[in-house]
């Protein structure tokens, strides 16, 4: 519930904050008049943040147990904690690999499969992303048991002899808000127990999930796509479709599924019950080679189509009604996302 807060004699401030599992730290320039530090209640310090005046200055004393903060025309007066009391930083308890690759891609190599993992489930796995080196590719992974969203990336340069690791969930979404929209390379260093990024005044730690992924290879389809068609296309009509389980008392409110029957001349999809409020779309293909037909989650489906570019056209592929839908692109081959399929 506490920042510590410690001013430097080189002039900086750092600040950092944990959960004992996970923690952030930055350093900001500073004129330090005099060492120190203390704890500060970390609720109320980065509701301050937000609301003082930007790009003014901001002055923090410390007397006994008190702080004051002064910017402009406000003062506030916050209670504080000894440093002495605030955990110890992370650290490796073995020697790490340690390589830098662009933030960007980092960001694009754990979000997909952080959409498709479970941070709640009992099941270890299903609470990160898996990440593991194999067939010359760094391959992330995430699944509920449902669906399964899978990332790859060429190694980069010292990143070859990296352990295979679960990132929990919060801490890859914070990895995804500190990097997105920064130019630059990020480094990681990774042990069995502990993850850590370090970007220039920033260093994000987190232990590690004790877990192993099952073999997730053998539900892939093994069979050709048997339609191509742009995944806005079918995004589209099933935003339209799925209007029909809004305000709906019926028994496909809670998890809607729809139906896509596959043929040459297109996709067809139905959503609602029958008897009740029904939704049928027409949905334009690029080709087709087979007929097909299976129910999805309407959900797990929406967020499947959200991540391929609209530039790309995507396949489908079922080795038989009732197993498992995997959708692929020719041109990024570094994309993969599996969904669970019922019978009609």
């Amino acid at each position: 519930a506490h920042i510590a807060a410690e001013a430097r004699a080189d002039n900086t401030l750092a600040l950092r904050a944990t959960t004992l599992d996970r923690e952030a730290e930055v350093s900001i320039p500073a004129q330090v008049e005099q060492a120190g530090g203390v704890a500060l209640p970390g609720e109320v310090l980065c509701a301050l943040a937000r609301k003082l005046s930007k790009g003014g200055q901001t002055q923090l004393t410390l007397a006994a147990d008190r702080a004051r903060i002064v910017s402009g025309s406000s003062k506030y007066d916050l209670h504080t904690l000894p440093l002495a009391d605030f955990p110890n930083s992370k650290e490796m308890s073995v020697q790490p690999v340690v390589f830098s690759l662009p933030a960007v891609d980092l960001v694009n190599l754990i979000t997909p499969p952080l959409a498709a993992c479970d941070g709640k489930s009992f099941r270890a796995y299903h609470q990160g992303v898996n990440v593991r080196i194999a067939m010359a590719k760094i391959i992330a992974v995430g699944t509920d048991d449902k669906r399964i969203a899978i990332q790859t990336l060429d190694i980069p340069k010292g990143a070859a002899s990296m352990p295979a690791f679960c990132l929990p969930a919060d801490a890859a979404r914070l990895v995804i808000e500190t990097l997105t929209g920064r130019e630059g390379d990020a480094e990681l260093a990774i042990s069995s127990t502990l993850f850590e990024m370090r970007l220039p005044g920033v260093r994000i730690a987190s232990a590690l999930i004790d877990c192993k992924l099952p073999e997730y290879g053998q539900l892939m389809p093994k069979t050709a796509p048997c339609v191509t068609l742009r995944p806005y296309a079918l995004a589209e009509a099933l935003e339209r479709a799925t209007v029909v389980f809004l305000g709906q008392a019926d028994p496909g409110k809670r998890v809607p599924f729809v139906e896509l029957e596959i043929t040459v001349a297109g996709i067809t999809l139905r959503a609602g019950i029958k008897g009740d409020e029904r939704a049928t779309e027409m949905v334009e293909i690029e080709a087709a080679t087979g007929e097909a037909a299976m129910k999805l989650n309407a959900r797990h489906l929406a967020e499947c189509l959200a991540m391929w570019p609209e530039s790309v056209a995507i396949g489908i592929a079922q080795d038989a009604h009732g197993k498992p839908v995997l959708f692929s692109a020719k041109d990024r081959p570094d994309m993969l996302c599996l969904l669970a399929s019922t019978v009609i």
